[in-house]
């Protein structure tokens, strides 16, 4: 995938906020406080985890059963519930265990502009926030190409992420930050 090419603000850093191809993968990582379960159901308690219903990947349990491709609910912003077979120890223990969504990509404070690079069948969606807590908004029309894409702001905006909607392909996002004028 190519080198950024994005320049919104010359000069102005631009870091890499998503690479699915790399090793290890830049992607939202969520640490997980703990897993219990009651028959089929699992439970992590993960606090402020900011995660929406959906398919993500858990890792780090010592048994087999809870990690692996998994679809979540989220319940509140600390719970998320999945289904489980029903015969796995209770609670779960493990090293590092965290649920890692490679489908979304965040960056921080004052984004000018993002590059988006992705292969044939995924589409993505550019969604913005004006604080912390908001609610995620859509910025234009879902994304769906294989060549490079850059969206720009005249202003910052505060928080910014790539999410993506449809397709399994690797994809690499960059981000560029820049304050003022």
């Amino acid at each position: 995938m190519a080198d950024p090419a994005i320049q919104v603000v010359p000069g102005a850093p631009v870091s890499v906020i998503a690479d699915t191809a790399a090793t290890p993968k830049v992607c939202k990582r969520v640490v997980i406080s703990s897993i219990t379960r009651v028959g089929t159901t699992a439970t992590i308690k993960a606090y402020g985890h900011g995660l929406a219903t959906g398919t993500y990947t858990i890792e780090g349990a010592d048994v087999a059963g809870y990690n692996g491709s998994k679809s979540l609910t989220a319940t509140d912003g600390d719970t998320l519930t999945y289904t489980v077979a029903g015969t796995e120890a209770t609670p779960a223990v493990g090293n590092n265990m965290q649920i890692i969504d490679t489908g979304e990509s965040y960056t921080a404070k004052g984004v000018r502009g993002i590059q988006l690079d992705s292969v044939a069948g995924s589409t993505f969606k550019i969604e913005k926030r004006l604080h912390p807590l908001g609610a995620w908004l859509q910025e234009g029309a879902d994304i769906t190409t294989t060549v490079t894409t850059i969206v720009q702001w005249a202003t910052p905006m505060p928080y910014v992420r790539v999410r993506r909607s449809a397709g399994a392909g690797d994809y690499k996002a960059f981000a560029q930050q820049g304050y003022g004028a």
